[in-house]
């Protein structure tokens, strides 16, 4: 509902009356701002929900799996469905939307053991984090879309063994976390847009977007060409425990 009021008088009355209005204007003005936040934050989480699980990997996965099956018989069959069932499982859990990152990592581990199921261990993952690190909650399935991107992308056409290496730490109050592969980097109309840094991809912008709405413009993803060779994702996020470790801070018990 618009409501305006406006006034010619000049007197007190007058400027009590205009100010009134501008007044209502500004709060229908940041009514309006946080409805539309709110309603995007909602968007952003249904898409990046739907779009964990694509179809199509799914069918070519199972369809590997399957003739791994008939015509071997590999000691790994096993393995690898219960990747995918842990997969299927984190993608498909109810409850917040913060999960540890240790969840995260673990989800990207059995995402790398399907993809190497399926192209002879063509991919190594290498992690380095703190213990206390993997403790800390961060958004769901941040990590993954930057993952398969460098599956996807950042090997196309290398015949190499592919390494994606995951490290991080705390770093003046924020959680640094890296994504970085050793693959072909960024184009060079990519990785010179925005000083050589550019979120590139529907699904990386969507976890960029997905962090500032979550935490807050200051937070957010970049990725740009590693020093050597290969692309980094470099996630800025704020240090978040969990719901009862930050409880028996608060109060005081250790």
């Amino acid at each position: 509902i618009q409501v305006t009021v406006h006034s010619n008088r000049e007197d007190e009355m007058g400027i009590l009356i205009n100010s009134y209005d501008h007044m209502m204007r500004r709060i229908q003005e940041l009514i309006r701002e946080n409805y539309e936040t709110q309603i995007a934050r909602k968007e952003f989480e249904m898409k990046a929900l739907q779009a964990q699980i694509n179809p199509h990997f799914l069918f070519n996965t199972l369809n590997a799996i399957r003739w791994m099956a008939i015509i071997r018989k590999a000691d790994n069959i096993v393995e690898c469905i219960d990747a995918l069932a842990t997969m299927l499982k984190y993608s498909m859990s109810r409850g917040g939307e913060l999960v540890t990152l240790k969840d995260e990592l673990d989800n990207i581990n059995s995402y790398i053991y399907i993809y190497n199921c399926r192209y002879g261990n063509q991919f190594a993952l290498e992690t380095d984090l703190d213990r206390e690190l993997l403790e800390l909650q961060v958004v769901k399935f941040i990590l993954q879309p930057i993952v398969e991107n460098a599956v996807i992308h950042g090997f196309k056409g290398s015949e190499k063994q592919g390494t994606i290496m995951i490290y991080g730490d705390v770093e003046n109050g924020t959680l640094k976390l890296y994504v970085e592969d050793n693959g072909c980097g960024l184009q060079n109309g990519e990785a010179e847009a925005q000083s050589g840094r550019k979120v590139t991809g529907i699904g990386i912008a969507n976890v960029d977007a997905r962090i500032k709405s979550a935490y807050g413009a200051q937070y957010g993803l970049l990725v740009y060409n590693g020093a050597v060779c290969g692309t980094v994702a470099e996630f800025t996020l704020p240090v978040l425990r969990q719901k009862e470790e930050i409880d028996a801070e608060s109060t005081g018990r250790g």
